[in-house]
């Protein structure tokens, strides 16, 4: 008789895999273990993953989710963690060959999930001049709900017109984009950046200060408007005092 350990193992192995077959997976009903788990990972990839379904359909979308769920169990109870390679997976996947811009557009249904859940912490005031930017500089740091990325298809021109209700057809330029994700006032905002931007906020979240990181990309883009590109990130509260979330406790 197996011991406690080896019996919940093998439980969960045959309630994950239809492959695994024996005296467990033989008894009647275990179709309705083996069907729950399951479910719950396609319901929650369907709730992390809203521009996915959308694009694909929700039958399509349950197929190529329950391929996931199969191959790749949840590691935590938090089901709005689950589904983090989901965008990898697409991108090894067939649908590539027909749709390249998909997985860029779970990448940023990603960044928002990630973005709602961040923690709190009070963002700079959008008024905040120049001047005080400058003597501030050593202090100020990326809002933890401040996402971003360089995506090399459309896929941010894909994802914001697929929030529009209804759907109008689109013919984006097939070009890079960048995007960025914050949470100012609460709610999630998602819109298009620069590749001047992007340089900019990859300097701030590997720890450089806003004008060692506006020095980066003021090299890089020479015709970059750095005021502007501060005005951005201010309105958008996507940045912060690094010993901010300290107060605010």
């Amino acid at each position: 008789m197996p011991d406690l350990a080896s019996f919940q193992s093998g439980f969960v192995d045959a309630m994950v895999d239809p492959a695994v077959t024996g005296a467990l997976a033989a008894q009647p009903g275990f179709a309705v273990y083996r069907n729950t788990p399951l479910k719950a990972g396609v319901d929650a990839l369907i709730a992390n993953y809203p521009t996915i379904d959308t694009i694909l359909g929700n039958e399509a979308f349950g197929a190529v989710g329950l391929i996931y769920a199969r191959q790749f169990r949840p590691v935590s109870p938090i089901l709005c963690d689950y589904g983090a390679g989901f965008a990898d997976f697409l991108a090894a996947s067939p649908l590539a060959d027909d749709l390249p811009y998909l997985a860029n557009v779970a990448r940023i249904d990603r960044l928002w999930t990630e973005a709602f859940f961040a923690a709190d912490a009070p963002a700079l005031s959008p008024a905040l001049d120049t001047e005080l930017i400058a003597s501030l500089a050593d202090r100020i740091v990326l809002h933890p709900a401040s996402r971003h990325l360089w995506l090399d298809t459309p896929a941010a021109t894909i994802w914001l017109a697929h929030q529009q209700a209804p759907f109008k057809a689109i013919e984006p330029v097939w070009q890079g984009e960048g995007v960025h994700v914050t949470r100012p006032k609460g709610a999630v905002a998602v819109e298009m950046v620069s590749a001047a931007d992007i340089v900019l906020l990859d300097a701030l979240a590997g720890g450089a200060t806003i004008l060692a990181a506006a020095e980066v990309m003021l090299a890089a883009f020479t015709d970059a408007d750095l005021a502007e590109t501060f005005a951005r990130l201010l309105h958008c509260s996507a940045l912060m005092l690094s010993d901010a979330s300290k107060e605010h406790q």
